[in-house]
């Protein structure tokens, strides 16, 4: 069966080059400079100057995921977590637009509140832990919130 690969050595060999090529190269557009992307570079939606990361898509795609387990297809929960991330970038640059804003301390605020003990307290401790299992910069968290805030705020608003 095979006595023509074997005759003529040189077309397995070069059939074995582009087959171990193109697993090198798929595997290098993959998860190559810029890490983990999925393809979308630095921002999944971007409307205006309101972007989203790959990073923030994962995570609302891993909300889902926790909120209907099994029930919804993976590609629906897919949809379904851009489609949530749009409509609150969409909102949140409406709210830019029209004037709103969430100022540092607001965010500080929603921070802390989310992050309180029984007695009222910050627990550092807690918010830290947060943040590492989510994989997330106190900065990039801080975007997040403000963000989300303001999209609110234009909810509330209209």
């Amino acid at each position: 069966m095979f006595k023509f690969v074997y005759s003529k050595s040189w077309i397995s060999k070069v059939f074995l080059a582009l087959l171990a090529f193109s697993f090198i190269f798929g595997t290098a557009i993959m998860w190559g400079p810029g890490g983990l992307n999925f393809g979308f570079g630095n921002y999944v939606i971007k409307v205006e100057d309101i972007t989203v990361t790959p990073k923030e898509f994962i995570l609302e795609l891993s909300r889902l995921q926790r909120i209907y387990g099994e029930k919804i297809p993976r590609d629906r929960l897919k949809t379904e977590a851009l489609n949530n991330l749009l409509i609150t970038a969409i909102f949140a640059y409406l709210a830019e637009k029209n004037g709103f804003y969430v100022s540092a301390d607001e965010v500080k605020d929603f921070i802390i509140r989310q992050f309180s003990d029984e007695n009222g307290n910050f627990n550092e401790k807690k918010f830290k832990r947060y943040l590492y299992y989510l994989r997330l910069t106190p900065k990039e968290f801080e975007q997040i919130v403000k963000t989300t805030l303001l999209a609110n705020k234009y909810k509330s608003a209209v």
